[in-house]
């Protein structure tokens, strides 16, 4: 849900939280929990197989890309069939380079 939107809900409650610091706590989240996709990425990197594919995304206001080029989000999925991992990556392009760094390790 958008941070305009979250700041909505305790401001019908009379509470204001001003959206800087709801994206602040954001980040904060987001630093607490990275070992998470860091042992999913172990995780998946040790199986023997995995699925990686891409699809295009349009991504509104990137700093020096028009609205309509392409960028992607890539998809790695694999691990044992009773705890499969998914990780997302957003990668301005689909060059050889996304793929090796993704898959480094494999």
């Amino acid at each position: 849900m958008p941070l305009y939107r979250q700041q909505a809900v305790p401001q019908r409650s009379g509470i204001d939280i001003l959206r800087n610091t709801l994206a602040n706590w954001m980040i904060k989240a987001g630093d607490l929990l990275q070992p998470l996709p860091n042992a999913m990425k172990i995780k998946l990197l040790t199986h023997p197989v995995m699925h990686c594919d891409e699809t295009v995304v349009q991504i509104l206001k990137e700093p020096d890309k028009p609205a309509t080029r392409k960028s992607y989000m890539w998809v790695r999925s694999g691990g044992p069939t009773t705890q499969p991992s998914r990780l997302f990556h957003y990668a301005p392009n689909r060059s050889g380079a996304v793929v090796s760094e993704l898959l480094k390790g494999y």
